[in-house]
C-alpha cells in the first residue's frame, strides 16, 4: 500500500491486489449493514445474533443527531433514510474503485472532488471495525495499533488470528486514509 499523491484530476494510491480486496470487503460490510432489515423475524439464534450485530453497527454508523430522545426521534423520521443512502453510496463508489481501479497502472483514483465522500466511506469501515475491536478509547486504540505488529502470529487460536488480521487492517485503513488526509492539506 501506497500514500496518495496527488495526480491531474485527483489523487492515487498504489495498493496490492489483496489490500484492494479487503478493503472492499469492509466497504461492503459496511453497505450490508447499512442495508440490512430489522424488520423479519429471525428464524435462528444464528440469525438473531447476525441481526443484533447489524443493529449495534448502525448505531455506529448512524448516530442519533441530538441528546434529546424526541429530537433525535424527529430528526431521525426526516434524515435517517437520506443518510443511510448517501453512506450506501460512499461504500458502494469506493468498493467499485478498489475492484476495478481507475487510475494510472492500475492505482486506485479518487477524483478531486470526490475526497469528502472517499474520506466519509474510509471513516464509516474504520467506525466498523473499532466497534468490532472494542476501540473507545485512545488507550484503546493504540492497544490495537500495537496488536497489528506484522510479524505472523503463531497463536492456533481462529478468534486470536482473527483478532490479528482485523488489527492490522485497521491500521492499514487509519494510515490509508491519513494519507489522503495530508495531501489534502499539503503536509
Amino acid at each position: 500500500m501506497r500514500a496518495f499523491t496527488a495526480v491531474e484530476g485527483g489523487w492515487e494510491s498504489r495498493l496490492e491486489p489483496e489490500e484492494r480486496e479487503a478493503l472492499a470487503g469492509l466497504l461492503l460490510q459496511v453497505a450490508t449493514v447499512l442495508g440490512a432489515d430489522d424488520g423479519h423475524p429471525a428464524e435462528t439464534s444464528a440469525d438473531r445474533a447476525l441481526r443484533a450485530e447489524a443493529a449495534l453497527a448502525r448505531e455506529i454508523l448512524l448516530p442519533d443527531a441530538s441528546e434529546d430522545p424526541e429530537t433525535a426521534v424527529a430528526i431521525s423520521a426526516c434524515r435517517r433514510a437520506g443518510l443511510r443512502d448517501l453512506k450506501d453510496s460512499r461504500a458502494r463508489d469506493a468498493i467499485a474503485e478498489l475492484l476495478a481501479p481507475s487510475g494510472t497502472g492500475g492505482a486506485v483514483r479518487v477524483a478531486a472532488g470526490a475526497e469528502g465522500a472517499w474520506l466519509g466511506a474510509l471513516n464509516d469501515a474504520r467506525l466498523l471495525l473499532a466497534r468490532r475491536l472494542g476501540i473507545d478509547s485512545p488507550e484503546a486504540a493504540e492497544a490495537i495499533h500495537s496488536l497489528a505488529d506484522p510479524s505472523p502470529i503463531t497463536d492456533a487460536d481462529p478468534q486470536v488470528r482473527e483478532r490479528h488480521a482485523a488489527a492490522i487492517l485497521y491500521t492499514m485503513l487509519t494510515w490509508w486514509q491519513e494519507s489522503l488526509v495530508s495531501g489534502l492539506l499539503g503536509d
